[in-house]
């Protein structure tokens, strides 16, 4: 039953029928449907109704509700038959303003079609206008040629004074003019002449540039390069001056191996003296003329900005191709030719040479050796090389002819002579004995012996660091791993010794006859002897061995 508190608004409102709008309809905020439950319970709290009242109270809700949907149809009625009323001029001006759209695509065609006209005689008058400026062009070119005619002669005979005065930065201002000139008779059957004439005088100056350059070049005249280096830069010959260059440090290598008289049959002194000479010049010319090769590479590389910058994987030419670099390689490659004509290419076989012709190829290769180490320190330590001895030792970039900074021909012999022949001797002489003895004294004298020869890499890399040759540690290296192998292979005489023991026993016994042959207790030890040296004393000694000739060839690369 509802409290009395409750009855009396619901009393107060049965006078007026209470009137309902959309807004009161409208869901609360968050929610996305309208529930009919929830809105009548919300009413209802909104209003408090007694219990006796409520059947009533609903009814005149529900009449509020019909009178709501009563007059909402009435409006949209009212909305719908205005909306149609309007249908009718609207479609009107949708239809007009089509109408305006066609005439105004076809005005907008006719606009096109006048413009297309328009540009057409535009394009023709161009074309007029193009030809008139060319024939004004062939007039004007027609009247300078008529003018240069008298004065070709005199300038083309000033350039030539001027070639053979020496005053070649004034001479090649005068061809450049004349190139302009020439221009001027290409319309005139002379111009073949002319052209020709200009080839013969460029050519004249370029062959007076390379004189005076290579004789500045000999005397050290950095002032007197630099005129005939604005002469290779006006015509476009910036690899000139690298060129003569190089001619001029050849040529002094030439005559420094020259003066020594070294031929084929000269003895190693001779050999040693001549490539001395070549170094001793080489290193000279190099001071005497750093200053001068300095400049050349400072033009090269100001060359070589101003053009197109090479890509990070391909260095600019000045960079890759320094003068200095340039020339020493070239020296360097001149006096290996020479070297190998004495000592020929090295690819020719030694084992039926007599000892005389041996040993005179071993005295030259180790002449040849003390030469080149201390003239290629002295290279490395100068002043031009000191940060460029890396690029000299590398191999010529693509496109250029291969050139030996170091022979190999001379490398070949050295190792030959050098490193592997002592190293075989020394082996050789350790080889298990051939002499008739008991196979316990084999086994223990080639065991005694192998010991010292796997002791032998401590002395032959000692050797090397004396002879001024760690870099060739590799083929250090490879001439050890020969001559163990030739040790290894005269082994062969030891089992040759237990076969001759067996033989001599065999033949013993069959003379005795009398039937004590088989069992032999010391020739058993003594087999026990050599398998224990082979598989456990040598065994060890000879790991050991390997460990250190690698730590012998890593000290000697460091080194």
């Amino acid at each position: 039953h509802p409290s009395p508190a409750m009855a009396a608004p619901g009393s107060a409102g049965e006078s007026a029928r209470e009137r309902l709008v959309l807004e009161d309809f409208e869901s609360p905020a968050g929610e996305e449907a309208f529930d009919p439950v929830l809105w009548l319970n919300a009413r209802l709290a909104k209003n408090p109704v007694a219990f006796d009242k409520l059947d009533q109270h609903l009814s005149s809700l529900g009449m509020s509700c019909q009178l709501l949907c009563q007059d909402t149809s009435e409006a949209i009625e009212i909305s719908t038959n205005q909306l149609v009323a309007q249908l009718g001029p609207s479609a009107r001006d949708l239809e007009r303003m089509r109408e305006e759209a066609i005439k105004g695509k076809g005005r907008l065609s006719e606009v096109v079609e006048g413009l297309k006209d328009a540009d057409d005689k535009k394009q023709s008058g161009l074309q007029g206008l193009a030809e008139i400026d060319a024939v004004k062009t062939r007039v004007e070119t027609a009247c300078s040629a008529l003018r240069e005619v008298g004065s070709w002669e005199r300038k083309v005979k000033e350039c030539e004074q001027m070639v053979h005065s020496g005053n070649l930065s004034s001479a090649l201002e005068q061809l450049n003019s004349l190139k302009g000139v020439l221009e001027a008779f290409r319309m005139l059957p002379e111009y073949s002449k002319k052209e020709e004439q200009l080839k013969q005088l460029e050519e004249q100056l370029l062959n007076t540039a390379r004189r005076r350059a290579r004789a500045a070049v000999e005397r050290n005249s950095p002032e007197e390069l630099r005129a005939c280096r604005e002469v290779f830069s006006g015509m476009n010959r910036h690899q000139e001056s690298a060129g003569i260059a190089n001619a001029v440090f050849l040529e002094l290598a030439e005559r420094a191996w020259n003066s020594q008289g070294a031929k084929k049959e000269s003895p190693a002194a001779e050999l040693a003296a001549a490539a001395k000479a070549v170094f001793d010049a080489l290193g000279q010319a190099l001071e005497e003329r750093w200053p001068m090769l300095q400049a050349l590479e400072a033009q090269d590389a100001a060359v070589a900005s101003e053009e197109e910058p090479a890509s990070p994987k391909s260095p600019s030419p000045a960079a890759a191709q320094a003068v200095t670099v340039l020339a020493v390689k070239a020296s360097l490659a001149k006096l290996s030719t020479k070297i190998e004509e004495c000592i020929g290419d090295g690819r020719a076989g030694v084992a039926q040479a007599d000892e005389t012709t041996v040993h005179n190829k071993a005295s030259r290769a180790v002449a040849l050796l003390g030469v080149y180490v201390d003239g290629l320190a002295t290279l490395a330590a100068s002043a031009p090389l000191a940060h460029r001895w890396n690029e000299v030792c590398k191999d010529s970039v693509a496109g250029q002819q291969q050139e030996e900074v170091l022979s190999w021909a001379l490398l070949r012999e050295v190792v030959r002579f050098v490193l592997l022949r002592p190293m075989e001797d020394e082996s050789m002489a350790l080889a298990p004995p051939s002499k008739q003895m008991r196979p316990s004294e084999a086994v223990l004298a080639a065991e005694s012996n192998a010991t010292r020869l796997l002791q032998m890499p401590a002395t032959w890399a000692r050797r090397l660091e004396q002879q001024g040759a760690s870099q060739l540690a590799v083929p250090w290296l490879a001439c050890v791993d020969e001559a163990n192998a030739a040790y290894w292979r005269q082994w062969d005489r030891l089992i040759e010794t237990f076969h001759n023991t067996l033989r001599l026993k065999g033949s013993a016994e069959a003379a005795a006859n009398d039937g004590s042959a088989g069992y032999d207790p010391s020739l058993l030890q003594e087999c026990m002897q050599l398998h224990g040296v082979l598989h456990d004393s040598l065994a060890r000694k000879f790991a050991t061995f390997q460990a250190e000739t690698l730590q012998q060839v890593g000290q000697l690369r460091s080194s």
